[in-house]
């Protein structure tokens, strides 16, 4: 099996070229996603190349396990991140 990382890398950055080309406020935007802008989306999306399995697990715990915390909560502190 290939390193998930390795795998989604060409699509992060395909997605990070986009973004490179959109202006600024882009990242601000409301997506199609309830209550998340550009940016958290981006974050969530991205999680599979950015976190570690060891960092995901840890997530995961923190989260008892929610998958839906867990994107909720990486998305909101990861999107805050400067881009």
């Amino acid at each position: 099996m290939t390193d998930l990382q390795t795998w989604v890398a060409p699509t992060c950055e395909g997605l990070a070229d986009l973004l490179d080309a959109a202006p600024d406020e882009t990242w601000d935007a409301p997506s199609l996603c309830a209550g998340w802008q550009v940016r958290n989306v981006v974050a969530h999306v991205t999680m599979a190349a950015r976190l570690t399995p060891e960092q995901f697990g840890a997530e995961m715990a923190a989260a008892r396990g929610d998958f839906g915390v867990l994107s909720d909560t990486v998305a909101a502190r990861d999107g805050a991140l400067p881009h």
